[in-house]
Order: structure tokens, then sequence, then C-alpha cells
């Protein structure tokens, strides 16, 4: 089942035209803030007409843009509920406290791989494989041993 709608656009964009694919690709990669802005805004960003970011909602399901808008805003809504409102998933049995970072930074991933097309994987590793200049990777507090160790990686190949 299909739950947000950054999951309805990796399971169409491949059906989309490139104008909407553009918009998608916009959406996904700002996500979901520039959905909250105006059509212009959106289609600026996107480099489509206004027309097309309208098809490209109508596309995902939407019967307008504020449904569209209303839907985002009800994910980020459930995004942002107040941490005393979320149930804590105890930890594993032996797994103590590196379970649960673990099993989130595993869902973290899945989640990365979801919004992914099978077209967009195998375009990334073309890229990957065919780069003869520089490939820039970037971590953040608890992703920099990844980028290190994808770096590393890249370095053998």
């Amino acid at each position: 089942m299909i739950s947000s709608i950054a999951e309805l656009i990796s399971d169409r964009i491949g059906a989309m035209p490139a104008g909407e694919r553009r918009a998608a690709q916009t959406l996904i990669a700002n996500y979901p803030l520039i959905g909250l802005k105006t059509v212009a805004e959106f289609s600026a960003a996107a480099g489509v007409s206004s027309p097309t970011i309208l098809r490209f909602v109508a596309r995902l399901g939407f019967q307008n843009y504020p449904e569209f808008q209303s839907a985002l805003q009800d994910e980020l809504a459930a995004q942002l509920q107040s941490p005393a409102s979320r149930t804590l998933n105890p930890a594993s049995p032996g797994g103590g406290a590196v379970s649960p970072m673990l099993e989130a930074t595993l869902e973290n991933m899945r989640e990365t791989f979801r919004h992914l097309s099978e077209k967009q994987l195998a375009d990334i590793g073309a890229l990957l494989a065919a780069r003869r200049g520089k490939t820039f990777l970037i971590g953040g507090r608890f992703t920099d041993p990844l980028a290190r160790y994808m770096a590393a990686h890249l370095a053998i190949v």
C-alpha cells in the first residue's frame, strides 16, 4: 500500500511525460516544501509550465492543487507529531541502545530506496561507473562513516 506522495511518485514516475517527470524530481528533491508553495513557484523551480504542474498533480490522483497540498500538509503533520504521543519501540532483547539506532538507520535507507525507481537506480549506477572526474560524497554527524565507506569502495572500482 502506498502511504505517501513520494511513494506514489516513485510508483508512477516511469509513465510520466518529461515535464511531469521534472516536476516529480523537483518535488522529491525538495520534499515536501516545494509542493506547499504556489503553483507558479513550483513550476518555476521545476522549469515547467503551471499547467504541467496541474497535470502532474492530476496524474497522482488529486482533483486539484489544494487537495494535493492538503495531503502534503497531512504527511508533514504526521511526521511532526509530538514526541510524547509517539510510541517508543523497546530495544530488542540483548540489543541494548544500539538496536533502535540501527533500526532507524536501516529504515531511513529503505525509505530512500522506496523513492527511487529501477531506472533511477540504474542511471545512478551508470553515472558512478562511467565517472572520470571527481565524485563528491557528503556525510553528516551520523552518516559520515557511510560516506567514507562508499568513498573507499569507489576508489577500488
